[in-house]
């Protein structure tokens, strides 16, 4: 059987188990040091004090639904409707110049613009091609 001491401290009285191993007791505040104390309570105040250790549990509780309620948003916001691709991947034929595949891939636009386009696109410093080549291509 577990035996309590019991300790008179002004008008408050205050029980030690055999778990808590320091009480300290004053005339004017009554804390519990071994045992995980959240609160101090101070003689004559009906109330408590939040202790450094208190505050930081009741700040991470306070963030814990606001990082629940962006983590919930974010995952909304990624599951939005992708963009269309880019570009595509086109093989260039026997004979082909990168004028033919620029007014083959868009000839709506300026063929121009278009081979500037791929030699950026597949990091080409000029404008040879071989058959059987693959060339990355822009969609507009």
């Amino acid at each position: 059987m577990t035996q309590f001491s019991q300790h008179q401290v002004g008008v408050r009285t205050v029980q030690a188990s055999p778990v808590l191993h320091t009480v300290q007791a004053s005339p004017a505040i009554i804390t519990v040091q071994a045992f995980p104390a959240m609160v101090r309570q101070h003689a004559g105040n009906t109330g408590g004090h939040l202790t450094t250790r208190g505050r930081r549990l009741l700040a991470l509780l306070a963030l814990i639904p606001l990082v629940i309620t962006m983590a919930l948003s974010g995952q909304h916001q990624a599951s939005a409707t992708g963009t269309a691709p880019t570009s595509r991947q086109v093989v260039v034929h026997s004979g082909e110049s990168l004028w033919d595949i620029a007014v083959r891939v868009d000839p709506k636009s300026d063929p121009r613009q278009t081979m500037w386009d791929i030699k950026l696109l597949n990091h080409m410093s000029d404008s040879r091609l071989d058959a059987g080549q693959a060339l990355i291509v822009p969609i507009h």
